[in-house]
Order: C-alpha cells, then structure tokens, then sequence
C-alpha cells in the first residue's frame, strides 16, 4: 500500500526477481541518487505519467515510466514496458510503500 496515504498498490504474491540480485535491488539514477526499488508483476491504483522511455533505464528490454499513487499522487516507482518480448512489471520505491 501507499505509505502515503494507504491506498492498496500490490500484494506480496505479485513479487518477483526481474534481476540476478533478487526481487530487492538498489539502483542508481543519473543524478547518483540510490533507489531501493522491489519488483513485482502487478499493481493498481497507479497513475502512469509520461511516455516509456528506455533511457538510463535499469532493466535492459524494457522502457519505463514514472508511477504515481493515484489516491495522493506520491511517486511510488515505475512500470516497465518490454520493448521486445516479455510482460509489463513494476518497479516501486520500497521507502513509498508498506505492507497491507
């Protein structure tokens, strides 16, 4: 859920490994800021903003954009879009999001 706000995002069976480290990873941003970032295969109550970009993107294949809660509109992550094969997955912030 939206650490937020509280409104319900993902469940714990929708998480997943998208990368050798695990379902948990922590990545850097252009800017050198470090995400702790959890991936999982589904979401809900997001809000998608901008096009898919692949540029400075963590997950080779695939494009993202920025993902919003849609109750408070806190940035919680990202949603990952293949640009070849594969299905759609999510990248939220660990810090944004709680347990429900």
């Amino acid at each position: 859920m939206c650490r937020a706000c509280g409104t319900a995002i993902s469940r714990e069976d929708a998480v997943f490994s998208a990368a050798e480290g695990g379902a948990v990873g922590v990545y850097a941003n252009p800017g050198g800021w470090l995400r702790r970032v959890v991936t999982v295969r589904w979401a809900e109550n997001l809000r998608l903003v901008g096009e898919p970009t692949e540029e400075f993107t963590w997950f080779p294949g695939f494009a993202w954009r920025v993902a919003e809660c849609g109750g408070c509109g806190q940035h919680l992550g990202w949603r990952y879009d293949a640009t070849g094969a594969g299905a759609a997955f999510y990248g939220l912030l660990v810090a944004a999001v709680a347990r429900g």
